[in-house]
């Protein structure tokens, strides 16, 4: 429906500004300044080839919905529709595909955590249990 183009312009607008007003701050303070330029080209230029596909995909639509001889399609929301559907099945397989990165991401380094957590108590207590049996006056041998 097209109740709501404000709102969806609204959200496109902020995502708009957080990208390009704080994402390059972003990455010079993660990957330094010397090559904040390739890094930043190499960011921005990354969603052209779905541009060039989404956009031919509308093409198409407006294509097939245009009656022979007009240059702009009179079927309203019919013109789009299919493209606007496969842009928000995609959206929503991006998104799922970011989600399962975030929480791959954060389980392997809670796991790593965890195992240098463990690595850390075992060797405390080895250390312990050495400091004990010298404390008796018993030597240990490798």
């Amino acid at each position: 429906s097209l109740t709501n183009v404000s709102f969806c312009s609204a959200i496109f607008g902020f995502a708009f500004g957080v990208l390009f007003g704080t994402y390059p701050a972003i990455i010079a303070d993660s990957f330094g300044t010397a090559a904040f330029s390739t890094i930043w080209g190499i960011s921005t230029s990354g969603g052209l080839p779905t541009i060039k596909i989404f956009a031919a995909i509308l093409g198409k639509d407006l294509d097939k919905n245009t009656n022979p001889g007009e240059a702009v399609c009179k079927k309203g929301i019919d013109c789009y529709k299919h493209t606007f559907h496969i842009t928000q099945a995609c959206s929503a397989l991006i998104v799922l595909i970011t989600l399962s990165l975030i929480i791959v991401t954060f389980w392997e380094a809670r796991h790593k955590k965890s195992e240098s957590m463990d690595d850390a108590r075992a060797q405390h207590l080895l250390e312990e249990n050495e400091s004990a049996v010298q404390g008796n006056g018993h030597h240990l041998d490798a």
